[in-house]
């Protein structure tokens, strides 16, 4: 369990991680005045331009400290709160709720400060640890009571991975009245009665999420019907009795959808269901259909023009019917994740993606991914127009597309505004290409590549060059399941490089990984 910060909405993409990152290592200082002097200017937002991009080393706890008291006090009650929440969130490690607890016994001072600062936390996630073959861990009550109980503010809850029963509501509805965000993730048995009080208890719900909850069409009925403040929905394989009829009964502010219809052999009547109410002023779509051929697309080109994202992940029959989402002319984002097994049956080739790439002309993130039995036919003929067809292109993501070659790559680099560009499992692409790529592109800033064969360690070399030559931007470089003997101690102040070794026996990246990966701002 842990706690979120305050700046993280679990809403805008409920497939990331939602946990607090707490920077646990302790910076060395340097001894000279000069050095301290620009960091106490930094203290009392006195430092000036050149002294920010001069110095690259940030300002630490101690800093804090001895810029807050210059003589410490003998007594550790005598700490001011600002100081005192310092500690917490560095050094007790604030984000584990069972450490910070105990630590109110210390005396009335520590409890006082510590429940003011958890009173003052808005998210928490609480998640079951799974076992492979065995269901979900049932849900321990009295403990997440007791949790609970320290965050009457609480405005943003995750429970994920748990057997659970009606009790759970019960308990929501006495420690959590304001809660706005709630996430069900995985947590199976509720009831359609304990449904029915979670949504006339917590009708003010901007944002829910019940993927993988095991629900019929009855019990999602109910959320539907009766929240209607609902800006954002997540069910993602929610049942297999699920129809999707209820969709019909959206809230006026439904803004964004996401939802599995995989367990439907013919998803048609739901698409319908879904249009005939709010759900055709929807901006944000995501959408898991089995039988892509028996889909009618145009349900959702004809009656839904003011897209401006949609994450799509299907099995594939026609590359002909791609063709019918280049309607969309205001989409934004767009994620294609083809899950088919047969090679021959690929919809995502040169001849269906053009239409799309010509026609949604404002795309700014461009996805698409393919499994490690599907190899994406489509190649440079389409992917080297986009330079000219979306000029507005910032983000690019492949997966196992491996008739991408470096003279793409040398295309790409031309898009002014591209910032991000992420390869996995492409086997056409080589240390030259990207090399070429760093040096000829102007703005990117955040370049990923996982699991491809003919690339080395030697890229860095170059990404070194870029950062030197752009020493006003920062630059990320993720390097994964590859082998690094060079040293990466002396890198510019404006480069970080990420390396992530591949673990034996670890699977292959799925099609679903690159849509995790994507989210409508950029990560950069």
């Amino acid at each position: 369990m842990s706690l979120l910060p305050n700046a993280i909405d679990i809403s805008e993409d409920s497939r990331r991680q939602c946990g607090q990152n707490i920077e646990g290592e302790k910076r060395g200082h340097k001894s000279d005045d000069e050095t301290l002097s620009v960091k106490r200017r930094k203290l009392s937002g006195q430092s000036t331009e050149e002294e920010e991009n001069d110095s690259p080393q940030e300002v630490t706890v101690e800093d804090w400290l001895s810029y807050m008291m210059p003589s410490p006090p003998n007594n550790i009650n005598d700490l001011c709160p600002e100081v005192f929440q310092i500690i917490i969130s560095k050094y007790l490690k604030s984000n584990n709720w069972r450490k910070l607890v105990p630590l109110r016994l210390v005396c009335k001072y520590w409890r006082s400060n510590i429940d003011a600062y958890l009173s003052s936390r808005h998210g928490f996630q609480y998640t079951g640890r799974l076992t492979k073959g065995t269901p979900p861990p049932v849900m321990n009550y009295y403990e997440f009571n007791a949790m609970l109980s320290f965050y009457p503010n609480m405005r943003q809850l995750i429970v994920k991975n748990f057997t659970v029963s009606d009790h759970l509501v019960a308990i929501l509805r006495q420690n959590v009245p304001k809660l706005e965000r709630l996430s069900l993730y995985g947590c199976r048995n509720l009831s359609w009665k304990g449904l029915t009080i979670l949504a006339v208890r917590f009708p003010q719900l901007k944002f829910i999420d019940v993927s993988n909850c095991e629900l019929d069409e009855n019990r999602l009925s109910i959320l539907v019907e009766n929240l209607q403040n609902l800006k954002i929905m997540n069910a993602i394989n929610p049942g297999r009795e699920v129809t999707g009829q209820c969709l019909s009964k959206l809230g006026p502010h439904i803004q964004d959808i996401w939802i599995g219809l995989n367990h439907m052999s013919n998803c048609n009547s739901a698409l319908r269901a879904l249009v005939s109410g709010n759900g055709k002023n929807l901006l944000h779509l995501g959408l898991i259909v089995n039988n892509y051929q028996t889909t009618e697309w145009s349900i959702i080109t004809e009656n839904m023009r003011q897209l401006k994202s949609l994450k799509l992940t299907f099995g594939s029959f026609r590359a002909s019917s791609l063709k019918e989402f280049a309607k969309l002319k205001n989409l934004e984002f767009l994620v294609l994740a083809e899950d088919s097994r047969n090679e021959k049956e690929s919809v995502l080739t040169d001849e269906s993606l053009m239409p799309v790439l010509r026609g949604c002309s404002q795309l700014k993130s461009l996805a698409i991914a393919g499994t490690k039995a599907n190899t994406l036919r489509f190649t440079n003929r389409s992917i080297g127009q986009i330079p000219r067809l979306c000029p507005h292109m910032e983000q690019i993501r492949f997966l196992n597309a491996h008739n991408i070659d470096d003279n793409c790559l040398t295309q790409l680099a031309s898009i002014p505004s591209l910032l991000v560009l992420h390869l996995s499992s492409m086997n056409g692409i080589t240390d030259a290409g990207i090399k070429a790529f760093a040096k000829e592109s102007k703005r990117v800033r955040n370049f990923r590549v996982s699991d491809c064969p003919n690339v080395t360690e030697d890229i860095i070399d170059v990404w070194i060059e870029v950062a030197n030559n752009r020493s006003d931007e920062r630059i990320k470089l993720f390097l994964e399941s590859m082998n690094i003997t060079k040293s990466l101690e002396n890198l510019p102040p404006n480069l970080k490089i990420e390396v992530k070794a591949k673990a034996e026996g670890e699977a292959p990246p799925k099609a679903n990984t690159l849509m995790d990966q994507t989210s409508n701002a950029a990560n950069v």
